[in-house]
């Protein structure tokens, strides 16, 4: 309600509750109108309405009153006038949530361009992979204070811990389900992968995995993971792995209290920015946890083929219990056992030039260990 902000540059921003279009007028009118508010003359606009026209692609309604567009084509016109007006700050209220998914990759495509020649973009949202991909810092608000600020993995997971401890409080889940069917071990390829089927595994805790989780760890602890390891194909724990060969992602964990609910295990393989590049579930695979005791121990392992591209990466380790939705091949995650984000860090070292995937589905071959 009171303060002081200094603005050095040009400021243009996409609200979602309004774009400052006059609704009465046509979108060219509305088009050159902005242009004006932000200090450009009529020929200046001429040269940039072709780019904003083509852009927004919403054709012949450019001529139209703006009150007769659709939430979509209204936030294709407003997104295209706040891009192409050269702005120095670009503030962007979750207003790309609007519109099909063409359209969104478009705008990403255009936002990260302006970052490259350096623009201070602020975007509000709540998908933490979006700020992710486009932010090098965050900020956590809730109820118009700041409860969290630094670099955007460390506000993300934070926010991800909260909605977790959120959900663990609420009753909004399904009724208890049982599945039908019980399987131990499961490999979608009769021939393993590689050769870990015949290691010799103890159980290992690990310290430094636990203290590297601590910050952002949550759930209701009732299992617990001790220990993520990533094992390259001379069976050798490594941080630093080769693209094609064999891995294994072997997580350990002890359960506190009687396993009565489908519980489940997944592992996510994010990159430098936090983004989930591979994420396998036992679930996925009809492999659940039922009728484990108290102080028993699981080592369960992850197989599969390296083809992440070169660079840095973690995992992300967590237990939950999942119920089937109401939507055939879906399930609803019913409460947050423990969940471990960048529990392991490890890179991918630079080899002859390949052709590789960002994100990818690979088979996966899971085997319980104990």
């Amino acid at each position: 309600t009171s303060g002081t902000v200094k603005v050095n540059g040009r400021v243009t921003s996409l609200l979602e509750l309004g774009t400052g279009f006059n609704l009465e007028l046509s979108g060219r009118d509305n088009v050159y109108q902005n242009g004006a508010i932000y200090n450009y003359s009529k020929k200046e606009m001429d040269e940039r309405f072709p780019l904003i026209h083509e852009f927004s692609e919403i054709g012949d309604f450019i001529d139209q009153p703006v009150k007769t567009y659709s939430s979509g084509m209204l936030v294709r016109l407003a997104f295209a006038c706040a891009v192409f007006v050269d702005p120095d700050i670009l503030i962007i209220d979750e207003a790309l949530s609007v519109g099909d998914a063409y359209f969104q990759t478009k705008c990403l495509y255009k936002i990260k361009h302006l970052l490259d020649k350096g623009i201070t973009f602020i975007y509000v949202s709540h998908s933490p992979d979006s700020i992710k991909s486009l932010c090098n810092k965050g900020i956590m608000l809730e109820h118009g204070k700041i409860i969290k600020n630094g670099k955007t993995n460390d506000v993300s997971d934070f926010y991800t811990r909260t909605i977790y401890e959120k959900q663990n409080k609420s009753q909004w889940w399904l009724e208890e389900t049982t599945a039908n069917t019980k399987k131990e071990n499961i490999n979608r390829d009769n021939n393993s992968i590689s050769n870990f089927n015949d290691q010799e595994v103890n159980f290992k805790i690990s310290e430094k995995f636990i203290k590297q989780v601590a910050p952002f760890r949550t759930g209701t602890e009732t299992s617990k993971i001790m220990n993520v390891e990533l094992l390259n194909e001379n069976l050798l724990v490594s941080d630093k792995v080769r693209f094609g060969e064999n891995l294994c992602i072997r997580v350990y964990f002890v359960v506190f209290e009687p396993t009565k609910s489908n519980m489940s295990l997944g592992v996510s393989i994010r990159d430098e920015k936090g983004i989930d590049i591979l994420t396998f579930v036992t679930y996925d695979e009809g492999f659940t946890f039922t009728g484990l005791s108290i102080n028993e121990r699981v080592i369960l392992d992850f197989e599969f083929r390296n083809i992440l591209s070169p660079g840095k990466y973690s995992i992300t380790a967590g237990l939950g219990t999942l119920v089937p939705a109401p939507i055939k091949n879906y399930y609803i995650l019913k409460n947050i056992i423990d969940y471990c984000p960048g529990g392991y860090v490890f890179e991918v070292s630079k080899e002859a030039k390949k052709s590789l995937w960002g994100k990818v589905n690979i088979p996966v071959a899971i085997t319980r260990r104990l």
